[in-house]
This record gives structure tokens, C-alpha cells and sequence, in this order.
């Protein structure tokens, strides 16, 4: 079982999760054909990422999950995470 597994709960459009490590993070996901996002926050710090991908279907909301596990702990990115996470194109 994943730490972001372990309880989880939805309510007025956001799902909030409770992750072992960190506490509580809210999230929700979303699109429209051909685009999708996700943003997500740890509720304790306030810190936040959002991850759109311009193919449908794609699993932004696990890419998003793991940068913001990235920042809550503490890895230093030595680059832009946000700007030069790219996914690959599907054909």
C-alpha cells in the first residue's frame, strides 16, 4: 500500500487524502478532451503543485502526486520540476 493510500475522503470537489508521511493533501483532477490537470496541496504547509498534460487520459494526477512528494521532502530540484517535468507524446 502506497502512504498516499491511506485514507482518503471527497467532499465539495476535492478529494482529501491523508499520507502517512505528510498528513493531509487535497487534490482534485480534471479536463476537458485533449487536456487534462491536477492540483494538489499539502494542508498543514500551503505548498502546491498543478500538472496539466495536453492528451487525454493521461495519469497526470500520479505525476503531480510525485513532485509534490519531491518538494515535502525536501529533495532540491536543481532544476525546474514544473517547467522540465515533461511526459512522453502518445502517438
Amino acid at each position: 500500500m502506497s502512504p498516499r493510500d491511506d485514507a482518503s475522503g471527497y467532499g465539495l470537489g476535492l478529494f482529501i487524502e491523508h499520507d502517512s508521511r505528510f498528513g493531509p493533501i487535497a487534490q482534485h483532477s480534471g479536463g476537458l478532451p485533449g487536456f487534462s490537470a491536477n492540483m494538489r496541496w499539502h494542508l498543514d504547509s500551503g505548498l502546491g503543485v498543478v500538472a496539466y498534460a495536453t492528451s487525454e487520459g493521461r495519469p497526470i494526477a500520479s505525476h503531480a502526486a510525485d513532485l509534490l512528494d519531491a518538494e515535502l521532502q525536501g529533495v532540491p530540484p536543481g532544476r525546474d520540476l514544473v517547467v522540465r517535468h515533461h511526459l512522453p507524446v502518445l502517438p
